[in-house]
């Protein structure tokens, strides 16, 4: 077997090109590292901006493969399956925005009970 190819039991040929993987990957990382400095500002829709991005992304590889009706295979059930595929990154990016957001919000609580106290003990 070459590189980038695997077998699987089942008898499928699965091709993976290791360059494109590791692209994909080190897009993924830069978009979250993106998304978690965005996130973190006071206005939550820079945040939104990555996630956003992939998921047009996700549907522009949609459109690429069965827009022109070019698979041979197309369902409406490969189509979904292909949406969800192409937009893992995409929800990976928005529990981001999530995680960064609540982070973020239960940080200015805790100073602003923190200015509460400190204006208690100055009475």
């Amino acid at each position: 077997m070459r590189t980038g190819h695997y077998a699987l039991q089942t008898k499928i040929r699965l091709f993976i090109d290791p360059k494109a993987a590791r692209l994909e990957i080190a897009l993924l990382a830069a978009a979250a590292l993106a998304e978690v400095w965005l996130a973190r500002r006071e206005a939550p829709w820079p945040g939104l901006i990555p996630p956003g991005l992939a998921l047009l992304r996700g549907l522009a590889k949609i459109v690429a493969l069965y827009g022109n009706g070019g698979s041979a295979g197309f369902t409406l059930a490969a189509v979904l399956l292909e949406f969800a595929l192409s937009n893992v990154s995409t929800l990976v990016l928005l529990v981001i925005y999530a995680v960064c957001r609540e982070s973020s919000r239960r940080k200015r609580r805790r100073d602003r009970e923190k200015m509460r106290l400190d204006d208690l003990h100055d009475l």
